[in-house]
């Protein structure tokens, strides 16, 4: 399940209608291709311990938007740390960092469910996560665009399952 933190809060009757016109649209070698592919190199390294840097950019409130180091442990987000490696305190943390690599995967898996108007990935090379994820919810909509960044991944030894 992705976070809600993670998409913009304004999508109603506009998005609907949006995903109703593209729902027949579908490219064999599209995105959900890439992402298949670069979700089961993710997988296939069994990590479930590590950190990174997230960074949002959109319409967000201001706490949103600030670069934060994630520390995830067995999955789940257990510390966030912001620029100065300062603890973020957990209300934040449920606010705005709910993010782990895994989420990331599912926030292109939704976008490509919905049929947005522009999605952009890229993803690391040779872990496969995304790196960049760029969301044009609606062409027409002002301030629905959203990218999300994830960067300097490191993979801890306390993982057991690799």
């Amino acid at each position: 399940m992705v976070p809600h933190t993670l998409l913009p809060p304004r999508m109603g009757a506009a998005l609907a209608l949006a995903v109703a016109l593209t729902a027949g649209c579908s490219d064999a070698v599209g995105p959900g291709t890439t992402l298949a592919e670069n979700r089961a190199k993710w997988l296939a390294l069994g990590v479930s311990d590590y950190g990174f840097v997230f960074h949002r950019l959109c319409f967000c409130e201001p706490a949103a938007l600030e670069p934060v180091r994630i520390r995830v442990s067995q999955g789940a987000v257990v510390a966030v740390y912001d620029s100065l490696g300062q603890a973020i305190d957990s209300l934040g943390v449920a606010l705005h960092f709910t993010v782990t690599i895994d989420s990331l995967f599912d926030v292109v898996d939704r976008a490509i469910a919905m049929g947005v108007a522009r999605l952009d990935v890229r993803y690391h090379p040779s872990f496969g996560y995304p790196q960049h994820i760029g969301i044009d919810y609606l062409s027409d909509a002002v301030d629905d665009e959203i990218d999300l960044e994830a960067d300097s991944l490191v993979l801890f030894r306390g993982d057991t399952r690799r």
